[in-house]
């Protein structure tokens, strides 16, 4: 992976499905592939993936100020990636073909949903589609296995076997009672063959090597050419002032970044970073919910396990348009009404147990963060620098088959 400093303008639930078998796959080397018939993926695909000409999804650049990514033992290449791209965008991979996983995590929506709760063959999901942004990337302070975690409540152990909840689960994908059927028919589908041949040596398709593809297109996805980084490619640390952004956003970010001391003296935070560490702005740890309890489509339901959040990066799409609703419910549609709920973060709702809301709620929301209005007008004027450019166009990240 190529690291370098940015300069200028470079820049649901699961139900009773049964538990996945993931197998470690560490993908070779990306060998020379002339020799795969591909004739059925070029005719299939109308040229757009070649096997001799891939792209770079394996070493991308990276800004040296991130935290390297954390892959487990399956790193990203460019055969494994570009055939979980294939899956990814493919509708053979729900029970009735009528969705796949780019339904519910939409490149437009930095690859999330903009419903409140996903649809899935089987209904209408628990819980707001999580955007699948840099999701290997986590703090140094994140210990390696709690690195791999995913989904709101951290239930998967691994990117792998996030990859393949959703397929079990009877209200997304649907193939409830195991992978069998899914399998044989991608192996009924001719474009597989060389897609499998080039990621693992052979065409054998299998439920391990499909969560290990899917799992390293999702790591792959990635934004770090953000206003934010174009500011700390020139500055001399993250919390010194960027002379790249607005008086509104450095003192945002100052907000953000800083506790209640300050910096060497100067105003007071509210320290954001503490649960989203800069500069991957992703979760730091399971300390604890953060307040917003609902439940998509139960009005009197409470869920109190929600530990996680995606990266803060790109809330906001290139245009100013909003990548929500927000939270796991999906009850915030504006960055204002989420830096409101911040205020008043330690109240019960009115069906959460009061008791087991504030045993479980961070510690670090009790008694609420102390925000005025131009304190909050600030801390979304930063959050706006964190949305990047090239995860909405990149072509290696659309769908190939160019619908």
């Amino acid at each position: 992976m190529r690291r370098f400093i940015i300069t200028g303008s470079i820049l649901g639930l699961i139900g009773c499905a049964p538990a996945p078998v993931i197998e470690a796959h560490v993908p070779p080397p990306t060998p020379d592939l002339a020799w795969v018939d591909q004739s059925a993926l070029l005719a299939a695909f109308d040229g757009r993936i070649d096997l001799t000409d891939l792209p770079n999804y394996a070493d991308p650049y990276i800004p040296l100020w991130i935290t390297p990514a954390r892959f487990g033992t399956n790193p990203v290449s460019d055969t494994g990636a570009t055939l979980g791209r294939v899956l990814f965008y493919d509708t053979a991979l729900s029970v009735d073909e009528s969705r796949s996983c780019a339904s519910c995590h939409q490149q437009a929506h930095a690859f999330g949903d903009p419903a409140r709760g996903s649809i899935g063959g089987g209904g209408r999901t628990a819980r707001q589609s999580m955007r699948l942004v840099n999701l290997a990337y986590r703090a140094p302070s994140v210990a390696d296995d709690d690195a791999l975690t995913r989904f709101w409540d951290n239930r998967a152990e691994t990117p792998e076997m996030q990859a393949i909840m959703p397929l079990l689960d009877p209200i997304e994908h649907g193939f409830s009672t195991g992978l069998a059927p899914l399998i044989a028919r991608l192996e009924g589908i001719a474009y597989y063959a060389p897609l499998f041949t080039a990621a693992f040596g052979d065409a054998e398709i299998t439920e391990a090597r499909i969560a290990a593809a899917l799992a390293q297109f999702s790591n792959s996805i990635i934004s770090f050419d953000s206003a934010f980084d174009e500011g700390r490619g020139s500055a001399v640390s993250q919390s010194a002032d960027f002379a790249t952004f607005s008086a509104a956003e450095n003192a945002g970010k100052r907000l953000f970044l800083f506790g209640s001391t300050g910096r060497r003296g100067g105003p007071p935070g509210v320290a954001c970073a503490d649960c989203h560490a800069a500069p991957e702005f992703a979760s730091v740890d399971m300390a604890g919910h953060n307040g917003i309890t609902g439940v998509i489509g139960d009005r009197d339901g409470s869920d109190l396990s929600v530990m996680r959040a995606p990266s803060l990066r790109d809330l906001v799409a290139p245009d100013g348009s909003l990548n929500g609703p927000f939270m796991h419910d999906g009850s915030l549609r504006t960055l204002g009404a989420v830096l409101r709920h911040y205020r008043t973060a330690d109240e019960p709702g009115r069906f959460d147990d009061a008791s087991d809301f504030r045993a479980t709620l961070h510690p670090q929301l009790r008694g609420g963060l102390r925000l005025t209005r131009t304190d909050a007008s600030n801390i979304e004027a930063f959050l706006r620098t964190l949305t990047g450019r090239a995860l909405y166009t990149d072509e290696k990240w659309s769908d190939p088959f160019g619908e």
